[in-house]
């Protein structure tokens, strides 16, 4: 009898031990899948990195030199300068064109971007054909971790202007106001979007110079 109850107490034990690391493996497992579904989760692709919304196949950018008059605006002449890009289904960046020519940008060679702690832009160099600095630009950003201000510097790091954003519950920019280096107002933007809630287009109502307006064509997957 001794000896039934010694052996059932084993058995006992083997099952509980065999229960406990299966227990431990499911739950190792378990962590695991989170972990990936979390890392999986953060990744964005191009065309979220770029704020776009919807099945976006490819977006055109063109600058236009335009007259406001009585609040109507109207196009007068290109800026001769061009952007378009082209995604895949999933959103990835497949195809850059610029088009260029406008002789200032034509001097710009390159851009290095700078990011924080937490993966946000807050900093950006511009270089020339022969790898001198042109001018730099700073961000700051609001309690809702969007772009609040970009500051303009030149390479002696005297600011050259700068630009405040204004967004809506949404966080979606409705305007945006623009001042010289000597902090007068000289402008502001103004944004529209289109059913998916995106930026179409953004113009500056300037009494400095002539207005620029950036005007942005999407095209989308059929879904």
């Amino acid at each position: 009898m001794e000896y039934i109850l010694i052996f059932t107490g084993l058995l006992l034990l083997i099952f509980l031990l065999y229960k406990l690391k299966k227990t431990k493996g499911s739950l190792a497992e378990g962590k695991l899948k989170r972990n990936i579904d979390l890392s999986t989760s953060i990744v964005k692709s191009d065309v979220e990195k770029l704020e776009l919304k919807g099945p976006v196949k490819s977006i055109k950018d063109e600058y236009w030199i335009i007259s406001v008059n009585d609040g109507e605006v109207k196009k007068q002449e290109p800026f001769d300068y061009t952007i378009t890009k082209e995604f895949d289904v999933k959103g990835n960046l497949t195809d850059t064109v610029v088009e260029n020519n406008n002789p200032y940008y034509k001097n710009i060679e390159s851009n290095k971007l700078f990011y924080g702690d937490k993966g946000e832009l807050i900093e950006e160099k511009k270089y020339n054909l022969d790898g001198k600095l042109l001018w730099k630009k700073s961000f700051r950003y609001n309690k809702r971790d969007k772009i609040s201000e970009w500051v303009n510097f030149n390479v002696e790091g005297i600011g050259l202007g700068r630009i405040t954003f204004e967004y809506d519950l949404n966080n979606n920019k409705i305007y945006s106001m623009l001042y010289r280096y000597d902090e007068s107002l000289y402008g502001k933007l103004n944004y529209e979007y289109d059913k998916y809630g995106n930026c179409l287009n953004q113009y500056k109502e300037d009494t400095f110079c002539n207005p620029i307006m950036a005007i942005r064509e999407i095209v989308y997957y059929e879904v």
